[in-house]
């Protein structure tokens, strides 16, 4: 709340100072003339009248909007066609995911104006709107006919939840059963595009900031299902099935995390968070076959890294900053997209501002924001990126009166005020890295963690006791990560009497682990934890 006052009083700080220059460059041209007699005085002419406003000139080049292609019809930089364009190179209907998503989600979470836009970058046929679509627990309940015994929405999502960590059966849960089933046709769609390459989603609209993540949801939604009936199958003794299963999770995070914002990519480390857990429990099984077991563990070698955030922030967060300047600058963009406190001062004033600095402002401002982002010490990372919104802060502040009144008398004020400006802008769109770097930092330790909960499973049927060390671990298995594969800290292990336990620490390195409890964990203070209980 303070931070948003804050940016209110610059804007009408700003407004203000606006307002003041243009009364001070007119001040000449409005003063009045020196007397002249009265026989002299020229005859009254007719005034002429006031002049448009003119629109700001947004000057497309590297230093101010970064790309200079493709181009709108007026001449500004088409920021949405541009992450369109690179997003879909090599991407065709037949290796796309996407394709076989939306046959299996359905249109309903397409925004019915852009749906003919999407479908056509896309390049398949519009999807009518009803069909055989994936069908989520209210959907499901809400087509149950009328009168029939049903668990409330509550009890089946909590049912739902539950079954999701740990092997579970039909008997007990009859209705969660009959959900997969109904559901049976569009998770093979969903299974057989985890298959393909390539995931392109279209981005539809006139601007980045403004554009919708239709399919983000829907991914979700199946890697709940998937998960679910992964346990099930478990308990079933279909290990194959239920394997097949969780690589399809797997695989769903990565074309999750494959979209250009750091949405998609925090999106697709929760996904990956749901089979990270069903792993665990899938290899602490004690009937799980050996042959399945060292597959689960090829599995995990041969998965791609997951993708940093720099690489979200670099360009589509910069992109989205510049586009946002770039079309309120010009009208082309809604203000109440921004928020902020813009709407009901920044027309007033938009034409006395060098829009072009705010754009140069706002480049340097990603450039120190990446450079700060890339250190790779976590301790150094996390002084330099609290030092950079410190430094964002401080450019929201309002000016005090002295500045404002040089700012005034300024012969380059247009140019000051835009990087002013800037510091508006940066404040409300600059993303605070700490959470994303926290949640990609759990990502990894998630997916480090079942591996070696596998390798610690391995380890045991072949010695029939778990090692007393992750050193003794590595002897075996000279490929285990005994350390965080982005910051290097190394991951703890104990022995316990009934297995281990095994966790890796978030900020605090003082933090007590307990032994009670059973499979995996995301603790509070990014930690992660693995427990064996035999």
């Amino acid at each position: 709340m303070k931070s948003t006052w804050r940016m209110i009083g610059l804007v009408a700080a700003l407004a203000f100072l606006s307002t003041a220059a243009r009364s001070t460059a007119l001040g000449a041209e409005d003063a009045p003339p020196a007397e002249t007699p009265a026989a002299e005085a020229p005859a009254e002419e007719p005034q002429p009248a006031e002049p448009a406003e003119e629109k700001p000139v947004i000057r497309v080049s590297e230093e101010t909007t970064r790309i200079t292609e493709p181009l709108k019809a007026n001449g500004l930089v088409d920021y949405v066609a541009a992450v369109n364009n690179k997003l879909r190179e090599g991407v065709t209907p037949e290796n796309n995911a996407m394709v076989l998503y939306v046959r299996a989600f359905g249109p309903a979470e397409i925004d019915v104006a852009a749906r003919g836009a999407f479908f056509e970058k896309l390049g398949i046929e519009p999807l009518p709107v009803t069909g055989e679509y994936l069908l989520g627990i209210h959907e499901y309940l809400a087509e149950l006919p009328a009168g029939e015994e049903a668990p409330t929405e509550e009890r089946m999502y909590a049912d739902r939840d539950e079954a999701m960590q740990q092997p579970w059966s039909a008997m007990d849960k009859p209705h969660l059963a009959r959900w997969l089933e109904k559901n049976e046709k569009p998770l093979a769609l969903v299974v057989e595009g985890t298959k393909r390459p390539r995931c392109y989603t279209p981005l539809v609209g006139d601007s980045l900031i403004a554009t919708l993540l239709p399919t983000l949801g829907p991914i979700r939604e199946a890697a709940w299902q998937l998960t679910t009936r992964a346990m099930l199958r478990v308990s079933q003794g279909e290990f194959e099935a239920a394997y097949d299963d969780l690589v399809a999770v797997d695989r769903l995070a990565e074309h999750a995390s494959s979209g250009p914002t750091l949405i998609d990519m925090l999106v697709g480390i929760a996904t990956d968070a749901m089979a990270q857990k069903c792993w665990v429990a899938f290899l602490q099984n004690e009937k799980l076959p050996e042959p399945l077991l060292a597959r689960s563990l090829e599995h995990f070698a041969a998965r791609a890294p997951q993708p940093r955030f720099t690489e979200k922030i670099e360009p589509m967060e910069r992109y989205m900053y510049l586009d946002a300047v770039q079309g309120i600058a010009t009208e082309e963009m809604d203000l109440s997209v921004i928020g902020g406190g813009l709407e009901g001062i920044l027309p007033r004033v938009r034409s006395f501002i060098d829009w072009n600095e705010t754009l140069k402002q706002g480049n340097e401002m990603y450039d120190k924001l990446l450079a700060a982002a890339r250190i790779a010490d976590p301790v150094e990372r996390k002084a330099a990126e609290e030092a950079f919104f410190e430094e964002v802060q401080k450019m929201a502040e309002p000016p005090g009166i002295l500045e404002m009144a040089r700012l005034v008398l300024d012969p380059d004020r247009s140019k000051k005020i835009g990087r002013r400006m800037g510091g508006v802008f940066n404040a409300l769109l600059l993303p605070a890295f700490s959470a994303v770097d926290r949640a990609e930092f759990r990502g990894v330790a998630g997916d480090e963690l079942v591996q070696l909960t596998g390798l610690l499973e391995q380890y045991r049927r072949k010695h029939e006791s778990y090692p007393e060390t992750l050193a003794a671990l590595a002897e075996a298995f000279p490929a285990a990560p005994l350390k965080h594969s982005r910051d290097g800290g190394e991951y703890q292990y104990r022995r316990t009497e009934g297995g281990y336990t095994l966790w890796r620490l978030g900020s605090d390195p003082a933090a007590a682990v307990s032994d009670a409890g059973d499979a995996m964990e995301f603790a509070a203070d990014n930690m992660v934890i693995v427990r064996r209980n035999r």
